[in-house]
């Protein structure tokens, strides 16, 4: 059985998946950190030299490392097919499929520099998408010849690419010479790809999607525009298990020349796949979690951080609903899990499917773990709550004491 004790403030109890010295990560909240079945668990883990895929049994916390890659993989990259027992994890130059029934790996896809994976990789189905870059020095074309003054301000070409898991056969998406990046295909169709662009601009990312097959009228869909005298930040993004886009957004505003913005209102969103039903959540006082993820778009969302009026509580999960109509979330403390937020290790939760867990990292104890929180039975306090509306004066700023609190997995 996982280690297993209650949260000392809310009694949610908290099981430990991983063990041991390391740094041990949950694949990006976009991609699946649990098998088809829900008995494993994919995370990488770093004992100091470089991360290697793992797995982990979800019943007793035994774990195994499943690629031996030299150098390395990146971070936050194993992740599973949605039916096949298949583990899918990348270095910056290739990409494997790990199959736990026979043991077997295969290299599905490799690239040489100047070309780079960036991130992580969502396999559905007969696909797997990823995002591939080019580096280029600042002021140099990626061959090496000098770029004009304004073009040194880009970086090089990024490409959506689109790899058969079958045939292994490799099809451009989309490319541009901003940064594409977190490609998502959707769960019921993936014929259908969301991704983020982080164009050269400041506080600047949009978001959109794109067919996967190439046809005539083939153009990316663009969900939000970023105005230039209002500037947006759309950060995570994923598809809800009921077909509908999901994300976090912040606005930014009340700025002076060059100066910082003053005014950033944060909001739950969602939207459908053609752009309309935009559907925005303001979180009070305008903080909001940092990372979000919810199974179902109107259900339980739990981000990472505890928002309240005038200040943000960094060391907490909470939970959230959002009331569409009305335009306003309201929150609930969830569990304390200590993480500092420091690179490698983001805590990143989500919800299983089911909604009975949220799974998420944290560094507290100095070794960054996967920790399980047990919710099923915490949610059902709220079921019968509604509608939600604002209840403004009882977000009050917390004493110090209070915030910013190290208290971390009771496991």
């Amino acid at each position: 059985m996982l280690p297993t004790a209650a949260d000392s403030r809310t009694g949610v109890p908290i099981s430990r998946v991983t063990s041991g010295p390391g740094t041990h990560l949950m694949p990006y909240y976009s991609c699946r950190a649990l098998s088809a079945d829900g008995a494993w668990l994919a995370c990488t883990c770093d004992t100091g030299g470089a991360a290697q895929a793992w797995v982990y049994d979800m019943r007793t916390g035994e774990g195994r490392a499943v690629s031996n890659v030299a150098g390395g993989v990146q971070h936050e990259s194993a992740c599973f097919h949605p039916i096949r027992p298949w583990v899918f994890y990348n270095s910056a130059s290739a990409l494997y499929r790990h199959d736990l029934a026979n043991g077997r790996t295969d290299v599905l896809f490799t690239t040489q520099p100047p070309f780079r994976i960036l991130c992580e990789v969502s396999p559905v189905r007969d696909w797997v998408v990823l995002s591939v870059v080019e580096e280029v020095t600042p002021g140099r074309c990626g061959d090496g010849r000098p770029m004009a003054h304004l073009m040194s301000l880009r970086i090089g070409q990024s490409y959506i690419l689109a790899v058969n898991l079958g045939s292994g056969e490799v099809r451009p998406v989309w490319s541009d010479t901003a940064t594409l990046t977190h490609p998502v295909l959707h769960p019921d169709d993936d014929g259908l790809v969301l991704f983020a662009n982080q164009g050269p601009r400041e506080r600047r990312q949009e978001l959109f999607v794109v067919a996967r097959e190439e046809r005539d009228d083939r153009a990316p869909r663009r969900l939000y525009e970023s105005p230039a005298q209002r500037p947006i930040y759309v950060g995570h993004s994923f598809f809800t298990d009921d077909g509908w886009i999901g994300c976090q957004l912040n606005e930014f505003g009340g700025r002076e020349g060059d100066g910082p913005y003053r005014d950033i209102i944060g909001f739950n969103a969602i939207i459908r796949r053609d752009g309309s039903c935009d559907r925005r959540a303001r979180c009070p006082g305008g903080n909001k979690p940092i990372h979000v993820h919810a199974a179902r778009a109107d259900g339980w969302w739990v981000g990472d951080t505890y928002p309240e009026e005038g200040a943000c509580d960094d060391g907490w999960l909470c939970v959230m609903k959002n009331n569409w109509e009305t335009g306003w979330c309201q929150a609930e403390r969830l569990a304390a899990h200590g993480c500092d937020h420091k690179r490698p290790c983001h805590v990143h939760p989500r919800f299983t499917p089911d909604e009975k867990f949220v799974l998420f990292n944290s560094n507290f104890t100095g070794h960054c773990q996967v920790y399980a929180a047990h919710v099923e039975e915490y949610l059902s306090r709220w079921k019968d709550r509604a509608p939600f509306e604002p209840r403004r004066g009882r977000f009050c700023r917390q004493p110090a004491s209070e915030r910013l609190t190290r208290e971390g997995p009771p496991v």
